[in-house]
């Protein structure tokens, strides 16, 4: 158990990071199916049990792990024992559970039918059904929730509008998302990456209204991929005080463009202090870069210095890193709804899939 537990550390350390790759996840994962086929073939009472009454109390007795590593064993003895289906089930019933809310993420990671949706489960529970339906474009379950007249909360008729095939145009979501307190969600994310850049500019004048939101704001212009926004961004990085939100999100936008401009023992000095101190000077040369070149050289969406389109999501998923595979998953099924909403002709990468990466802390 100790290797095991080393990995989800190991697994928690970069799952988020610019220095680890998908080869770094699927490294990790390999590791961890065999460690746990391993204490299978020894009897472990939790890897060797296939019955999913028995494993889901175990996973709840043991208070050692943190909910989101409860939710990956969940899936290595789903993936063990094949019979993630059976598990799906009987967490749905089981109502006590922490991982109950993340049942329909389950489906969704392993490639599984879900349950049918029902508001009969708790909020949180339902609001993941809506968005695996999402995930899924199954546009006409969506709208038959739509359509329908159930009692739902607030948090949930913001679900329901947010994640319908066309998004309604009303700036008043982002002030549902203010006044419900959820601008810090997956829900908002997705969001963010489907909003032509006027609405985008309105949900940042109306997220500057609260001088805290600073480093959503930040997040934002990166989710948007809008490359209009690396002045403000180069100007944040000016500023100590947001420098390395700012980094990040140039980061995201620009990729390896950003590397041509920064150099590499700035970016990477482990002496946070110094790092920051040197990365607010290369602001100014961004600006000036960007009215020079980039104006001219970039795409108005951007992911990784290049346009946002099916195939290069494609790319930044196998080949980017953490960060980038993060954004290019959120992106990827708005991509997909507007090129079938265009009657797009098929691309050689149309059979390829970006698989749900939204949450990476909880896929195997």
């Amino acid at each position: 158990m100790s290797l095991l537990t080393d990995l989800l550390a190991q697994r928690e350390q970069f799952i988020n990071a610019d220095y680890a790759y998908k080869s770094n996840v699927d490294k990790n994962r390999l590791q961890l199916l065999a460690c746990a086929r391993l204490l299978a073939k020894k009897n472990h009472p939790f890897f060797a049990e296939a019955q999913p009454k028995t494993v889901l109390l175990a996973l709840q007795q043991d208070k050692s792990f943190s909910p989101n590593q409860q939710f990956l064993l969940l899936q290595l003895n789903a993936t063990i024992h094949d019979n993630a289906g059976i598990i799906l089930e009987r967490l749905y019933q089981d109502k006590e559970s922490e991982l109950h809310p993340l049942a329909s993420k389950l489906a969704l990671i392993m490639k599984v039918d879900d349950l049918p949706l029902s508001v009969k489960y708790s909020q949180a529970t339902f609001n993941n059904q809506l968005l695996t339906c999402y995930y899924r474009q199954q546009w006409s379950t969506l709208h038959r929730v739509q359509m329908s007249n159930h009692n739902v909360s607030s948090l949930t008729q913001l679900y329901i509008a947010v994640l319908q095939e066309s998004l309604p145009s009303e700036s008043e979501l982002t002030t549902d998302f203010i006044t419900l307190d959820y601008i810090n969600s997956e829900l908002f994310e997705l969001y963010v990456v489907r909003l032509p850049f006027e609405q985008v500019n309105k949900v940042i004048e109306l997220l500057s209204i609260d001088k805290q939101n600073t480093k959503l704001i930040i997040k934002v212009m990166a989710l948007s991929g809008y490359s209009q926004f690396i002045p403000l961004l180069a100007r944040y990085l000016q500023d100590k005080n947001h420098t390395v939100d700012a980094y990040n999100s140039l980061n995201i936008l620009l990729g390896d463009q950003l590397a041509l401009i920064i150099p590499d023992k700035v970016q990477s000095n482990s002496d946070q202090s110094e790092r920051i101190e040197d990365l607010t000077y290369y602001g100014a040369k961004i600006l000036h870069l960007y009215e020079s070149s980039l104006i001219d050289s970039l795409a108005p969406r951007i992911l990784m210095g290049k346009n946002i389109i099916k195939g290069q999501l494609v790319h930044v998923f196998q080949f980017g890193s953490q960060s980038h595979r993060r954004v290019a998953s959120l992106h990827f099924t708005h991509c997909k709804t507007r090129l079938q909403s265009q009657n797009t002709t098929q691309s050689p990468l149309s059979h390829v899939d970006v698989e749900y990466y939204a949450q990476p802390e909880i896929v195997l």
